[in-house]
């Protein structure tokens, strides 16, 4: 019997110096101690030091007090972690839902001279398909620019008929927003007996023609988007570039010259006659657009 005492002896005598309180600090570490004091300076001794040795540390830059009896003092709950280890990982704020449909109009076309409606359909988080038809119309604003030189080569305003944009968008950091875009352009277009100011002759004429004409383009945009009112509403602000085909086939009446007639023949950049004019010009896009959403991405 005094056998088996001898053996279990140490165990006894090592469990009161192994016993102990444990201080927990913010920003990482752990005091192994012995609390005598709590209070705005928690005050503790440590084992294998000086006999009667104290040390202080301020109560703000503790987390927590762990004792040898199984009691615990929590002085900043919030910042505590799993399994009491000292690691802090900043929480990022969740990505606000994504608007995953949208109808929009751009803007800056219906000043001018075309009426648009567009559909957006967000399939993920980093793309959308993008579809925008619109109808070229009269502009009493603009249309008094017909009589002019710029007109006369490049028609403008005077055309009637339909464009179609179609394209996908892509997001590279949802979060932010940013977006590029890569899209198609197709218009039909016409204008009948018109009359514009031909001045490159020489002369100044006035011819009077008639045009249907078709335009291929391609355009690379990039742009921001606001989620407004919730996310309901949608805002974007687009620029970018393009190159463009048009084939006009147009037919020429009739010129006069300070209003007398007859005009020479072959007098004029448009002869009378019908021709086919094929123009590549680049472009320069800047717009916005506005609309509303339906449904809800959900950007985890």
């Amino acid at each position: 019997m005094r056998k088996y005492f001898l053996l279990l002896l140490p165990l006894f005598c090592i469990t009161p110096l192994s016993a102990q309180d444990t201080i927990f600090k913010k920003g990482g570490g752990l005091i192994p101690c012995k609390v005598a004091e709590v209070g705005e300076v928690v005050i503790f001794s440590q084992k294998g030091s000086d006999a009667g040795s104290k040390y202080l540390i301020a109560k703000s830059e503790i987390i927590s007090i762990h004792y040898a009896n199984g009691t615990r003092d929590d002085f900043d709950v919030a910042n505590q972690t799993v399994q009491q280890e000292e690691l802090f990982v900043k929480e990022e704020k969740p990505l606000k839902p994504l608007c995953r449909y949208a109808v929009y109009s751009e803007l800056e076309k219906m000043l001018i001279s075309e009426t648009n409606v567009g559909f957006e359909y967000r399939f993920n988080r980093y793309m959308s398909l993008d579809l925008n038809i619109g109808h070229i119309h009269y502009n009493s604003l603009f249309d008094p620019w017909v009589f002019s030189p710029s007109q006369n080569d490049w028609p403008g305003t005077v055309y009637r008929g339909t464009s179609y944009r179609f394209g996908l968008k892509m997001f590279p950091s949802p979060k932010k927003r940013n977006y590029i875009a890569i899209k198609g352009l197709w218009k039909t277009m016409y204008y009948s007996g018109m009359k514009f100011l031909d001045m490159k002759s020489g002369y100044s004429l006035t011819t009077q023609r008639s045009e249907s004409a078709t335009v291929r383009g391609l355009e690379i945009e990039g742009g921001h988007e606001f989620n407004l009112a919730e996310g309901h509403i949608l805002f974007e602000l687009f620029y970018g570039i393009g190159f463009r085909v048009r084939e006009r086939n147009y037919t020429t009446y009739s010129q006069t010259e300070n209003g007398s007639f007859p005009v020479p023949a072959g007098m004029g950049t448009y002869p009378t006659g019908s021709y086919v004019l094929i123009q590549k010009y680049p472009t320069l896009e800047l717009g916005f657009k506005m609309g509303f959403c339906f449904g809800k991405l959900k950007a985890e």
